[in-house]
């Protein structure tokens, strides 16, 4: 395909228009997505918070029947540790009573547990969390990680397997241990399995625990306890300002109070951080005083990176559309150019006929022109008559010039419609036969026809289209010569001897005013008979053709 500059144009602006088009809907797509992420978190954060105070809900009706003593609202502390410890990580949340005071709330304590033994003589699991920073100097904090955080990789029986952290003495208040004393026992392989593993391991007997001791008075007579054991060492993605906005009571108290129990705050133009505030069973009082007030308030913060969410499906989208927006601006601009070229081929057709046409009018105006003027000056009188004849016999061809371009106007497969019958070739083949019989004696050709079929065509049409064959034929058969019509499976041929049309000519004989080589014919036909047969037999829905045989042409049509 030649690319000119219209045509880099054409694909420059259709690529270019439907590209802005593509950018417009995934935008919109983007922002409407992300907006509805941005609703779903927020709901989600809601129904976290309701999650929480219902995963309380009995400890916090036995805490509302006692009448908010203190010591049960410490009751309620140590109950509500193991929900922080299950708290979603990168989220932080905190609990309240009504009057404010801190239930619990998240952190990045060690997370413990403890066995108690109740007034049934029966023991019950309970837990807490260690502040270790309050209670560690640097360097034993970090020795006691490596023991919590370590795994140990044995190879043969006696290296150490793993390490045992337990919390020998402590004390607990409020949901928080006061760790007196940690001892921490190494375990060493004992036995492996086939794969390596070690599936037995024990302690040395000689071998003394490691211990870590805290000083600590104990000054309001806490119950002491022991066999306490650390099971988590610390939240990790933690956040100091969001964890300091559910921490701050008055920045609660005065949400409430100004009834803005939800904000979203964009951070970058994909990261949020959300804010909300749930009253306990999500209900909410109003006092004489015009206070807002509920039994408990869950607090949360939380910032989403909302790519994080729906990243993959708007990956896969814009991918998805932009593959098919590409394979749109391919097809569109392929059928733009190819009417682009339909329509020069059709101005350069439009060009060379009105050229040829011209061509064709211009010899017999010529000699009519000459012969009217030797008329008009008296030239030769004694050639009065072959003036004459001369200038009608022109005026004729110019004629048929007329009636042809008329005829191939009329014959335009765009425009044929046309009426179906049931018509017998070879009776149409012998009504021509018998109108150029004359002609044909006249100049010792011969004329066969073979083959009989019976088709659904147009009867006009096609008597039109073997006519022109016949004239065609006359035209370029040499005196002595022969003609010939064959019908033969499913198909007419058209032969007629003589010499051959050239082979790079036989692809444009069907064009308008495009003759076959001169040395075929002498006479002086008009160059549209077989752009006519072209137009009947395109709007026919027949295929044709025409090649060379050994000692002529044959034109043929299938149906």
């Amino acid at each position: 395909m030649k690319w000119n500059k219209v045509k880099r144009m054409i694909c420059l602006r259709i690529f270019s228009a439907l590209l802005m088009a593509y950018l417009i809907l995934m935008t919109g797509f983007t922002v409407f997505l992300l907006n509805q992420q941005k609703k779903q978190e927020i709901m989600a954060n809601v129904s976290y918070g309701m999650q929480v105070n219902n995963s309380l809900n009995a400890e916090l009706k036995e805490y509302l029947k006692s009448r908010k003593k203190i010591s049960d609202l410490i009751n309620l502390q140590d109950k509500a540790v193991s929900k922080m410890y299950t708290v979603a990580q990168g989220l932080e949340l905190a609990i309240y009573t009504e009057d404010f005071s801190s239930v619990s709330n998240t952190n990045d304590y060690w997370f413990c547990g403890y066995r108690e033994l109740q007034k049934n003589n029966k023991f019950v699991t309970k837990y807490g969390f260690i502040d270790p920073d309050a209670w560690f100097g640097k360097e034993d904090l970090k020795e006691l990680e490596k023991y919590l955080q370590e795994i140990p990789v044995a190879e043969k029986v006696g290296d150490i397997s793993s390490y045992t952290v337990n919390i020998a003495e402590f004390y607990v208040e409020g949901g928080m241990i006061v760790p007196v004393k940690i001892t921490v026992t190494p375990y060493y392989a004992k036995e492996f399995d086939e794969s390596g593993r070690v599936i037995k391991s024990c302690r040395k007997q000689s071998e003394e625990n490691i211990v870590f001791t805290v000083s600590y008075i104990n000054k309001y007579g806490l119950k002491a306890h022991t066999d306490g054991y650390i099971t988590y060492t610390t939240r990790d993605n933690s956040n100091d300002e969001l964890r300091n906005m559910v921490l701050d009571k008055y920045k609660v108290m005065d949400s409430i109070a100004d009834l803005k129990l939800q904000s979203v705050k964009q951070i970058t133009p994909f990261k949020y951080r959300f804010y909300q505030i749930v009253p306990y069973n999500n209900y909410i009082t109003v006092d004489d005083d015009g206070i807002y007030r509920s039994d408990f308030w869950t607090v949360i913060a939380v910032e989403v990176n909302l790519l994080d969410k729906c990243g993959s499906m708007l990956l896969f989208v814009w991918l998805s559309c932009f593959i098919i927006f590409t394979g749109v601006a391919i097809l569109l601009i392929m059928q733009t150019i190819g009417l682009y070229n339909s329509r020069e081929k059709l101005e350069s057709y439009r060009v060379e006929t009105t050229s040829a046409l011209a061509h064709e009018l211009k010899t017999p105006l010529s000699i009519i022109s000459g012969y009217a003027q030797n008329l008009k000056e008296n030239i030769q009188s004694d050639k009065r008559e072959y003036y004459a004849d001369n200038i009608y016999n022109n005026v004729e061809r110019m004629d048929r010039i007329i009636i042809n371009m008329l005829e191939f106007t009329k014959y335009d497969s765009d425009k044929l419609v046309p009426r179906y019958t049931e018509v017998p070739l070879q009776e149409v083949c012998t009504v021509l036969i018998n109108r150029y019989t004359q002609q044909c004696i006249e100049r010792s050709i011969t004329i066969k026809s073979d083959g009989e079929a019976v088709i659904k065509t147009d009867y006009m049409l096609i008597e039109k289209v073997l006519d022109n064959f016949f004239t065609n034929a006359l035209a370029n058969t040499e005196e002595g010569g022969e003609i010939s019509i064959k019908i033969i499976n499913k198909a007419l041929e058209f032969y007629n001897s003589g010499s051959h049309i050239p082979e790079e000519e036989l692809k444009d004989i069907w064009e308008p005013f495009v003759k076959s080589d001169k040395s075929r014919s002498k006479s002086k036909g008009t160059g549209l008979g077989l752009s006519i047969v072209g137009n009947i037999l395109k709007s026919l829905g027949f295929t044709y053709g025409v090649f060379n045989k050994e000692d002529g042409v044959v034109f043929w049509f299938r149906w």
